[in-house]
């Protein structure tokens, strides 16, 4: 995964937002639940890369 950052983080949040309001069906939803939030999700790898940064960073981007 790439360096985390601010603007990668707002990124993927926008991206969900998109895809969420354009879903079709509940279908749709739950294949972008899981793209995000299950094992291999997005948000989920993210969330385990925040222990590489430092803990200021850590503290600054896990407040977000």
């Amino acid at each position: 995964m790439a360096k985390i950052t601010e603007a990668n983080i707002k990124a993927l949040l926008k991206e969900a937002e998109a895809r969420v309001k354009n879903a079709g069906d509940f279908a749709v939803l739950e294949t972008l639940r899981i793209g995000y939030l299950g094992r291999k999700g997005k948000l989920t790898e993210i969330l385990r890369s925040l222990k590489e940064l430092a803990p200021n960073e850590r503290r600054r981007l896990g407040a977000r």
